[in-house]
């Protein structure tokens, strides 16, 4: 099985939701980190781990930002890490993957699917490595990670909806040398 390590320069999480009724709020985690263990022979085999840095969460706004790493949403002073980890990986046609497994937000874990698009592996002749770029999403329910907005009762749901679109734009980089496998190749 082959080890490979988030990029955490040139990877990100996104997070896109309902705002007041109708508009849309954007926003992003700077600080993802992780790894795969790949297993191109087995992939049921493969596993991924990926941990978000919740205090980097950023919408533009400083107040908002705020408020959004405060205890009524993320509460990051209490729970500082978003965590995914892989319990089961299915391979799909078109260099596509459906990725199961228990997300972890403001200490609550729910299981979750991610589906995956990915591209690779590539060599980067600079580094000795090898690439795989990963793009994945999935729709969570912030009621079910405890972000029930109970202070706001009757305009919490129209404030901020229930639905958060979650989507992870990430680099795999081998923790092995490119050059140890085109040697194993010949």
């Amino acid at each position: 099985m082959d080890t490979w390590n988030i990029d955490s320069n040139t990877s990100r999480a996104e997070f896109d939701l309902r705002y007041l009724l109708f508009a849309h709020l954007h926003g992003w985690f700077a600080g993802i980190t992780g790894s795969a263990s790949l297993d191109p022979d087995d992939p049921p085999q493969s596993f991924v781990e990926a941990q978000i840095d919740a205090t980097s969460a950023t919408t533009g706004d400083a107040l908002r930002d705020t408020q959004l790493r405060g205890p009524h949403f993320l509460d990051t002073a209490r729970y500082p890490s978003i965590v995914f980890a892989s319990t089961a990986m299915e391979l799909q046609e078109g260099n596509r993957a459906r990725i199961t497994g228990n997300l972890t937000l403001r200490g609550i874990t729910r299981q979750t699917v991610l589906d995956a698009q990915y591209k690779g592996p590539d060599e980067d002749p600079e580094a000795d490595r090898l690439t795989m770029h990963l793009t994945a999403s999935t729709t969570i329910d912030r009621n079910d990670f405890g972000i029930t907005l109970e202070e706001a009762k009757e305009l919490g749901s129209m404030i901020v909806g229930r639905e958060i679109r979650i989507t992870l734009a990430v680099r795999l980089v081998s923790s092995f040398a490119a050059s140890a496998v085109s040697a194993r190749n010949r």
